[in-house]
């Protein structure tokens, strides 16, 4: 058995052999899709298959997220007015508080879970 780097282009398999590019038709494809991808031809004597690389595309959704949560840590972190009283010829006094004090340090902690999961 072999294990060879491989990719789909254009809904063909392609693997580089001694140089050569390939493009072999009885491969079992177990990913999803059939769109361009990169991945593994796994060779046997019997049958072979390809398996797509799906870490590149867990590294762009960690990313995604990881500036959402950045986003929403700066949205609870903004300071609102929450009460204001006087006027009439008094001055307004206003109460300032965090808007989502307790919604920042659970968007923290979920920051510090996606860091946690990139890859390395």
């Amino acid at each position: 058995m072999k294990l060879l780097n491989a990719r789909i282009r254009d809904t063909q398999l392609e693997v580089d052999i001694d140089g050569e590019t390939l493009k072999p038709t009885d491969v079992i494809n177990v990913s999803a899709g059939q769109e361009d991808s990169d991945g593994f031809l796994l060779m046997g004597n019997e049958f072979s298959i390809y398996l797509t690389n799906t870490q590149l595309d867990a590294q762009i959704i960690i990313d995604k997220a990881i500036g959402i949560a950045e986003q929403a840590i700066s949205i609870a972190s903004k300071n609102v007015v929450t009460a204001v009283s006087g006027g009439n010829g008094a001055p307004a006094v206003g109460t300032v508080e965090v808007l989502a004090p307790g919604a920042k340090s659970e968007l923290e902690s979920i920051k510090q879970d996606l860091e946690d999961l990139k890859l390395r």
